[in-house]
């Protein structure tokens, strides 16, 4: 497994944009399968602020939302849910030396939903 300790999220949520730091992040290989968890505060203090949760898998060049999820964000609390699907999901990279993509969302989500997303993550 290989921890991230380097990166950031750009989004919007409620017409709101912000940007936050990476507090915490694993990326784990398995049978061809990548599995990624990126973790990202408002200011590095996940109990004083906001908190984003992104995690996804990937097999070969496509890659699959697993949890979105926003809290004390711009717009409020969020949480995506993907049997209602809605977002699209684009990793440009996904290796032990780094993670990053972006994901547009149209719907899914309970709260103020989050509609543009890029984020980085690099050991």
């Amino acid at each position: 497994m290989t921890e991230f300790k380097q990166g950031q999220v750009s989004f919007t949520q409620g017409g709101k944009q912000a940007t936050w730091v990476l507090s915490k992040a694993d990326f784990a290989e398995m049978g061809g399968m990548l599995a990624v968890t990126l973790h990202y505060t408002s200011d590095r203090k996940p109990a004083a602020g906001g908190a984003l949760t992104l995690d996804f898998a990937q097999v070969g060049g496509a890659a699959a939302l697993s949890e979105l999820s926003v809290k004390n964000g711009p717009g409020g609390d969020a949480r995506y849910n993907r049997q209602q699907g809605g977002c699209t999901l684009s990793v440009s990279q996904a290796s032990a030396s780094g993670v990053e993509g972006s994901a547009t969302c149209t719907g899914g989500f309970q709260g103020a939903p989050v509609t543009k997303l890029t984020f980085t993550a690099k050991p």
